[in-house]
């Protein structure tokens, strides 16, 4: 098991609990757990074939910062949990007019990134969720959403045999990429 314990980057022994850095892969032995404001950093792509959850503590925010151009996986032994959360994968960067969120400022560019659900189980509760493309389900996975805000940049797909999605309380803002 991982457990953060500061604020800080992936790649930093600081960030987690006893020094020890996850892997990019995580194995359907290892359970990863976020209970700060954690950049991924490794440049790799980010596999979960184990547990991830983000999930604050008392007196912490939990939020899980990926740059532009990692894809994420969840597979059919993952249980990915953003319970109280944050994940983001920013959509667009400012433009010249510093504004984070406007397509049409002067200069602004759009990230790369896509998270797909490939036969596991997500559970979002209370949460924030951008994904700077797709956030695809497939494979008969499962996705739980309540209480939150999901913003992708292109798709939220739903793949045929794939369980249907739950959403209950949701902000779903799709396409602008």
């Amino acid at each position: 098991t991982y457990t953060t314990i500061a604020n800080g980057n992936w790649n930093t022994a600081a960030t987690w609990q006893g020094g020890a850095i996850p892997p990019s892969t995580v194995t359907a032995a290892q359970t990863v757990n976020i209970r700060h404001t954690v950049n991924y950093n490794t440049g790799n792509p980010l596999i979960n074939n184990g547990t991830f959850r983000i999930q604050p503590v008392t007196g912490t925010t939990a939020r899980l910062n990926v740059p532009t151009g990692i894809n994420v996986e969840n597979t059919s032994t993952g249980k990915f949990y953003i319970i109280d959360a944050s994940y983001v994968q920013f959509r667009f960067v400012p433009g010249n007019d510093g504004q984070p969120y406007s397509g049409t400022a002067p200069g602004a560019a759009l990230q790369s990134g896509t998270f797909k659900n490939i036969g596991g189980y997500i559970e979002c509760r209370n949460f924030y969720a951008e994904i700077a493309q797709d956030w695809t389900n497939e494979s008969g996975g499962k996705r739980i959403y309540e209480n939150g805000c999901i913003y992708t940049g292109q798709n939220f797909g739903l793949s045929t045999g794939t369980s249907i999605d739950t959403l209950l309380g949701v902000n779903l803002s799709l396409g602008w990429h």
